[in-house]
């Protein structure tokens, strides 16, 4: 699995570490063969801003976000569905981090266990 973090902030150092601990590949630079692209930056404005399109990466990182945050996260719906902008307030970095991480491990389906042949029929698809 390949995703692209950019951003030179503290958030997204960090989540290109938690990434890169768990065992994903980080992409950097153009990010042409990138399956999920995050973009993090800090903002002027408190709280987190989210920016993507409509999907499940959205969904999962906004509920969790949400969750971490402890308020609500702002919503912008533009562009596709496997990006994401994130716009961090100060003091929201942990959870911007760590709710964007959790939806990732959400939707790649990490930790789940598969048996042999649900491995091998979904290396056939590909």
């Amino acid at each position: 699995m390949r995703i692209q973090v950019t951003g030179e902030a503290t958030p997204a150092k960090v989540l290109r570490q938690y990434l890169a601990l768990v065992g994903y590949r980080v992409v950097d630079g153009s990010g042409k063969n990138a399956d999920y692209a995050i973009h993090m930056e800090p903002s002027e404005q408190a709280g987190v801003t989210l920016t993507g399109g409509a999907g499940e990466l959205a969904d999962h990182a906004r509920r969790f976000v949400e969750e971490l945050a402890m308020e609500a996260v702002a919503w912008q719906e533009q562009g596709p569905p496997h990006k994401l902008h994130v716009a961090v307030g100060e003091g929201h970095s942990d959870a911007a981090e760590r709710g964007v991480l959790r939806a990732l491990l959400q939707i790649t389906g990490h930790g789940v266990r598969k048996s042999w042949f649900e491995k091998y029929i979904s290396r056939r698809k590909k």
